[in-house]
């Protein structure tokens, strides 16, 4: 499974171009300042009621720092079979009307 970059490292560096602490962040969401300084860091994830109240706090989209992504998946049995039933039925009707 392809692993996706956290958010905390990238709201760090966002923090640091805006000038803003850590403490100022802690303070403002009410987030633990280890906790926070931990996520910031890349060493713990941010649970997704933090990370909504980090973008409140910076007043931000939550989609600001992630990237659009769907997971990486198996082929199911279901989808595999569908594809072939389609193909067959095409097959079977091409240049039928």
């Amino acid at each position: 499974m392809k692993m996706w970059p956290e958010p905390g490292p990238i709201i760090k560096e966002y923090l640091e171009e805006l000038g803003m602490t850590q403490a100022f962040l802690s303070r403002e969401t009410g987030i633990d300042t280890c906790k926070l300084n931990l996520a910031l860091n890349g060493r713990r994830k941010l649970s997704l009621n933090e990370y909504s109240l980090i973008c409140g706090a910076l007043k931000v989209d939550t989609n600001f720092f992630l990237k659009p992504r769907l997971p990486d998946r198996k082929e199911r049995k279901e989808d595999v079979a569908f594809k072939v039933e389609t193909k067959e039925y095409r097959r079977k009707h091409r240049g039928a009307d």
